[in-house]
C-alpha cells in the first residue's frame, strides 16, 4: 500500500486545477448575487424608496464570512483530487523517461482510487520482456 508523502506533486496542475474549481463555484454564487443587489436597487429605485448603495462594507463582510468556509473546503478537495492524477502521471512521466533511455524500470503500483491504472498497467508490459504488447493492444 502507498501512502501519501506529499499532496502537490505537479505544483502547476494543481494550482490551475483548484483556480477553475473555485471560479466554477464562485461565478455563478457572486454573479447572481450582483444581480439581486441590482433588483432589490432598481425595485428601490421605482417605488421611491431607493437609498444609498447596497454595497456596502457589512455586505463584503457577510460574503466573504460565508464564502472562506466554502474556499477552504474546495481547496483541500481539489488539492486531494487532483493528486490522484497528478501522482500517476508524475510516475508514469518518470518511468518513461526511464525506458528511453534504456534503463529498467521497477512495476509501477498505484493506489486504489487513483486515475490511469489502465496506462499504467501499458507501462508495465513495456517493462517486461517476456509479455509481446502487441496481443494486448
Amino acid at each position: 500500500m502507498h501512502y501519501r508523502k506529499r499532496y502537490v506533486i505537479h505544483k502547476r496542475f494543481q494550482f490551475d486545477f483548484t483556480m477553475k474549481i473555485l471560479a466554477v463555484v464562485f461565478a455563478p454564487v457572486l454573479l447572481c448575487t450582483l444581480f439581486f443587489l441590482f433588483y432589490l436597487q432598481m425595485k428601490g429605485w421605482m417605488t421611491g424608496m431607493a437609498s444609498g448603495s447596497l454595497i456596502n462594507l457589512g455586505f463584503i463582510f457577510s460574503f466573504l464570512l460565508r464564502a472562506l468556509p466554502v474556499a477552504f473546503v474546495i481547496l483541500i478537495f481539489s488539492i486531494f483530487f487532483s493528486h490522484r492524477i497528478a501522482g500517476p502521471v508524475n510516475r508514469m512521466q518518470k518511468a518513461c523517461e526511464h525506458l528511453a533511455g534504456g534503463q529498467p524500470v521497477s512495476r509501477i503500483t498505484l493506489r486504489k482510487k487513483d486515475y490511469f491504472h489502465q496506462f499504467a498497467t501499458k507501462l508495465n508490459l513495456l517493462n517486461d520482456p517476456a509479455k509481446t504488447i502487441g496481443s494486448t493492444l
